[in-house]
């Protein structure tokens, strides 16, 4: 038994045949414990639960229409822009892209029991690369195991003014306005029908505007930061595939607890990529690896760990060296040094590496690299236990960074 359905205050069970009799133009299909513990994300997947929750409805949708698409149409059926891409959009979005042919179709799922009106978040509208030809309403019962796509509507239905919602930007159709025969939209798609309107252009940001955007948005929060800058600039950082990464990247990196270090425990930063510096340099490089020659401070005691930073394909995969040392102070503060080195079996780094310390997303000390500098380092910097910062290390159009907590 999977449905509910209230009828003078009783409720009543359905099952999924009895379901699909009652809205016969309808979809309904069953989904099995089995199909729900697959679609839960893994535990460092999302950067909070409001993410991780719409992670795992917009998995399970897709999971069960996949299969059903291609028994309807002949056309290649592929998920926009790649399976391996979802987590970038579900980070931030409600909504699931398929591509069929040469038209496009969104899953919006909702858990809500009240299917009376049908919304649309505005990035799946408004972002030209993002727009879809159609856009189906999917309600979903986690707890009785089932899936109902109740209606569907057009680009062009859902593009008027008077459907926008500037609170939660979103298009909005009563569900009078919808189309619950999913057989019309399979005549439709067949015949090619033209059901995209123009939308406006998304800006091209600069490195520096998406950077500092990025670093606006980068803190963790209960919810996606979507209404926390002008659509425009967010709708360009979505758009843009390397951006979008970049920001699911940082607001999904795992806080390195310093104070863990200060105790020789590295159990935890080990598994994020940290190591002692002789795992990654050479002899001759630790000689100059934090040797803090116009320090007046004695460091004998310093804790020290490196992370090898790899800057991905853009970059032919170059990789850097990040060091981070730490000597407990007299009043009670931590001093903190912070290198970048060229990795095992190179002299110098590249020219303009950038190494900034930032808090709060604001750049509190910069350095950047020269011709055949050995490495580069930020000025000793101290903290209380407590405190956060941020270490980012860029290169060409790629930065990466690092979260800290003394």
């Amino acid at each position: 038994m999977v449905d509910q359905k209230q009828s003078g205050g009783i409720v009543m069970k359905f099952s999924i045949t009895e379901l699909n009799l009652i809205y016969s133009h309808q979809l309904c299909l069953e989904f099995s414990s089995q199909d729900q513990d697959r679609a839960w994300a893994s535990e460092n997947e999302y950067s909070n639960n409001s993410a991780k929750w719409n992670a795992y409805l917009n998995r399970l949708c897709l999971s069960k229409l996949i299969h059903w698409f291609p028994e309807n149409t002949e056309a290649e059926v592929k998920v926009f822009p790649s399976e391996k891409d979802l987590p970038s959009f579900w980070e931030f979005v409600n909504g699931t892209a398929i591509n069929i042919g040469e038209k496009r179709i969104v899953l919006i799922p909702s858990e809500a029991g009240n299917t009376e009106e049908f919304c649309v978040p505005q990035e799946w509208v408004d972002i030209p690369s993002w727009a879809a030809d159609y856009y189906l309403a999917v309600q979903i019962n986690p707890d009785d195991g089932w899936l109902r796509l109740w209606g569907y509507a057009t680009h062009r239905q859902l593009k008027h003014p008077e459907n926008y919602d500037r609170l939660d930007r979103t298009y909005c159709l009563e569900r009078k306005d919808l189309i619950d025969d999913l057989d019309v939209m399979w005549i439709a798609l067949e015949l090619g029908a033209d059901e995209k309107v123009a939308v406006k252009s998304v800006p091209i940001l600069s490195m520096t505007e998406a950077d500092k955007l990025v670093l606006q948005l980068s803190h963790s929060s209960a919810c996606s930061p979507r209404l926390k800058i002008d659509f425009e600039e967010w709708a360009a950082i979505l758009s843009e595939q390397k951006y979008r990464q970049q920001l699911y990247k940082v607001r999904n990196k795992k806080v390195v607890k310093l104070s863990n270090w200060l105790q020789n425990n590295f159990v935890n930063t080990v598994q994020t990529g940290w190591q002692t510096i002789e795992a990654l340099l050479a002899p001759e490089q630790q000689k100059l690896a934090l040797s803090y020659r116009s320090s007046s401070v004695t460091e004998e005691n310093s804790v020290r760990q490196a992370k090898l930073i790899n800057f991905g394909v853009q970059l032919g995969n170059k990789s850097l060296v990040l060091l981070v040392a730490l000597t407990p102070d007299a009043d009670n503060k931590v001093g903190i040094r912070v290198q970048v080195h060229p990795p095992e079996g190179e002299k110098h780094l590249p020219s303009h590496v950038r190494l900034a310390l930032l808090e709060s997303g604001e750049i509190r000390q910069e350095v950047q690299s020269r011709n055949r500098d050995n490495f580069i380092q930020l000025k000793r910097f101290k903290g209380i236990l407590g405190t956060s910062f941020s270490v980012q290390v860029a290169l060409g159009d790629v930065s990466l960074a690092e979260e800290f907590e003394i």
